[in-house]
């Protein structure tokens, strides 16, 4: 039995609330800033807590990096493989995602964190490059299950390059009226590019 197997203690919390909470203040302040003693203050626990579930800092930001790849990427593709019968709906359902859901703008900042932080660590570096593939990967399957007749995957791979460039910087554009109806337009050239012909 580990660790992660056996009963939380009264008074401690599982390992995911870490998780949670360094996420959000890597969003809030960059990676430097997390670290065991702030974050059992702002989580209510002892540091006792943490090294329940935690060899050390580094497995800390390993499991945060593991997490993120796994909620921002693999999870949202088998959410929307699972949700959507089309390609097409598929598609328009990726391409909402910065505008449309909850917590996108969260998940923007911390998104933005882990680029920043991946600047100057090679492993971070590496994870972020396997998540833009993936996704790029994704897209490109998608905008070529639209148009199956083309046949190109070069003409898919540059579409799904523009659409995920869209999907890196919606976020910024924030969401009020006027914007939202930049969002609309924009998806709507981008769901042209997935029409056959």
């Amino acid at each position: 039995m580990t660790a992660a197997d056996t009963p939380v203690p009264k008074g401690q919390l599982g390992p995911q609330s870490w998780i949670d909470a360094a996420a959000e203040v890597l969003a809030e302040s960059g990676v430097g800033a997390v670290r065991v003693e702030p974050l059992a203050r702002r989580l209510g626990v002892t540091k006792g807590s943490f090294y329940w579930h935690f060899k050390s800092r580094e497995d800390l930001l390993d499991r945060l990096m593991q997490d993120w790849r796994k909620r921002a990427t693999l999870a949202v593709i088998d959410r929307i493989e699972s949700d959507f019968d089309t390609p097409q709906e598929r598609l328009q359902d990726l391409l909402r995602l910065p505008v449309a859901r909850a917590g996108s703008g969260q998940g923007a900042r911390i998104e933005l964190a882990m680029r920043i932080w991946g600047q100057t660590e090679p492993e971070i570096a590496a994870v972020l490059h396997e998540v833009d593939e993936i996704r790029l990967a994704y897209l490109a399957k998608l905008f070529r299950a639209c148009a199956p007749e083309t046949g190109d995957m070069q003409a898919a791979r540059a579409k799904a390059v523009l659409a995920y460039s869209y999907l890196r910087v919606a976020p910024s554009l924030g969401t009020n009226a006027e914007k939202a109806a930049l969002h609309d337009a924009c998806m709507e050239q981008l769901l042209r590019l997935a029409q056959p012909g």
